[in-house]
């Protein structure tokens, strides 16, 4: 029974999964901010700028901060048909990072590449919500920063990860303030910004692939009736 629940436990690749995701969202958003002036995945900070173009009376602002948010929306709907096809989330990060990829050059400039970018942080965000039995979000921070004030706040409850979870949520936190450095240094010093991180959701696309085929044979070997421990 304790080798199961070690085995079960949280993992140092939950931990670096979350942390490299968030890295890739923060550094993405900081070459959209910088270069189309728009966030792409801080969803708050747009239906705020949203809210001001419509005070404003400025539709052309309004129509673009909407379109992001539709991207965005369109970019969680396919993450999500994507893995009810059991198909887990290397997939929705290899459209993630051919979405970006795409955006180098032309064709991510404008309203065309916001969408489309604020469409792939989308997909990445729903692809992979839990890490080590911790619900968190690597694309934007706010209800992290309450899930960590929660977990401090509330008493240790049977079977919870509450020391993971305290690792991981500001962990997270600092690891897209990291990538957000790094973008807004990428942007001063590569031509193509958007390159490394469209090339680490590959990466962690063939990442999950592999680590999800221990648990495929796992499946297939456990006998009929029987219920294999997460």
């Amino acid at each position: 029974m304790a080798e199961r629940v070690k085995a079960a436990g949280p993992s140092a690749s939950a931990f670096l999964g979350a942390a490299g995701l968030a890295v890739i969202a923060g550094w993405v958003d900081v070459v959209a901010l910088l270069g189309l002036h728009a966030y792409v995945a801080n969803m708050t900070g747009v239906v705020v700028l949203l809210g001001m173009a419509a005070a404003d009376l400025d539709r052309e602002g309004a129509t673009r901060q909407a379109l992001t948010l539709v991207g965005f929306f369109a970019g969680v709907l396919a993450s999500r048909m994507l893995r009810r096809l059991n198909v887990g989330p290397a997939p929705s990060y290899v459209v993630s990072g051919l979405v970006v990829l795409a955006c180098i050059g032309p064709a991510g400039t404008g309203q065309v590449g916001l969408t489309a970018l604020a469409a792939a942080m989308g997909l990445q965000n729903a692809a992979g919500t839990v890490f080590g039995g911790v619900g968190l979000n690597t694309v934007f921070l706010t209800g992290n920063l309450q899930r960590l004030g929660e977990t401090l706040a509330d008493p240790v409850k049977p079977g919870t990860r509450r020391g993971f979870a305290l690792g991981l949520l500001p962990s997270v936190l600092v690891a897209y303030a990291a990538g957000a450095g790094g973008g807004a240094l990428a942007v001063r010093c590569l031509d193509h910004p958007l390159l490394p991180p469209g090339a680490a959701l590959i990466a962690a696309a063939g990442i999950a692939l592999v680590r999800a085929r221990p648990a495929r044979s796992a499946t297939a070997a456990a006998p009929a009736g029987r219920t294999l421990q997460p």
